[in-house]
């Protein structure tokens, strides 16, 4: 009995202490339980920041990449459509087209102009391009009987090129189905009428005011880049124009 009673005063302070325990310590794990709660709802919020900083970094990387390769096609397409390289397209298109005897379309014509108005004249090839386009319009004048075919037209024009070194005003009279060389008149030619002949242009300087050609074939040989024409307003007057009538005068 005395065992049993003491067995059972043990169990009971073991218990009570238990209690005791268990009453100091359930706050204090408690607190513990509360402050991992928030270690833990930390811990959550900053996986989940780090998980957005992740997907951003590689929305960016691929934005970046995106935006390098866009930058690539531009440099390309820069590349592609060079100045020099449109030209050279315009040059080889003509070419083409006097080979096979194959007219181009006056809509080709056209664009070609609007292209050179666009491009810059510091372009290597910017002026033979203009040379070969207004030759090629020349060319099909003739073929439709409207300029004279220059390889049947010989004697050069009279009147033209009187007196040692130039420097004469020539004007008021007509000149017809003959040949005249612009830059080597070395004279001013004014108020005339040009019909029917033949306009060569070397590049050269030339000095002219209100001097009307009609109905004329042009052959333009320029000079390879770099060099410019001494007179690029002749030039665009030309390219600008149908070649049936037009006026040509230069600055002073």
């Amino acid at each position: 009995m005395y065992f049993r009673v003491a067995d059972n005063a043990a169990k009971s302070s073991d218990e009570h202490t238990k209690l005791l325990v268990r009453d100091e310590l359930d706050p204090a794990l408690r607190d513990i339980d509360r402050r991992f709660e928030g270690i833990d709802k930390r811990l959550g919020d900053l996986a989940s920041k780090v998980d957005d900083a992740e997907g951003q970094l590689k929305r960016l990387h691929s934005d970046f990449q995106g935006q390098q390769e866009k930058q690539n096609q531009v440099l390309a397409i820069d590349r592609v459509q060079s100045p020099n390289r449109i030209l050279g397209v315009i040059r080889s298109e003509i070419q083409l087209a006097r080979e096979n005897k194959i007219p181009l379309s006056a809509s080709n014509l056209v664009d070609y102009r609007y292209v050179l108005q666009a491009l810059p004249s510091s372009a290597r090839e910017y002026w033979t391009t203009v040379a070969d386009i207004i030759n090629y319009q020349s060319l099909l004048n003739q073929l439709s009987g409207q300029a004279p075919d220059p390889a049947k037209v010989s004697p050069a024009c009279s009147g033209l090129t009187f007196g040692k070194g130039g420097g004469n005003i020539i004007q008021g009279f007509p000149i017809e189905r003959c040949v005249i060389d612009l830059d080597s008149t070395h004279n001013l030619l004014e108020n005339l009428v040009i019909r029917d002949s033949v306009v060569r242009y070397h590049g050269g300087p030339v000095a002219l005011h209100n001097v009307r050609f009609v109905n004329c074939s042009f052959v333009l040989e320029l000079p390879e880049a770099p060099h410019s024409p001494a007179r690029p307003e002749l030039l665009r007057a030309l390219l600008d124009s149908d070649q049936k009538q037009v006026t040509l005068s230069t600055h002073a």
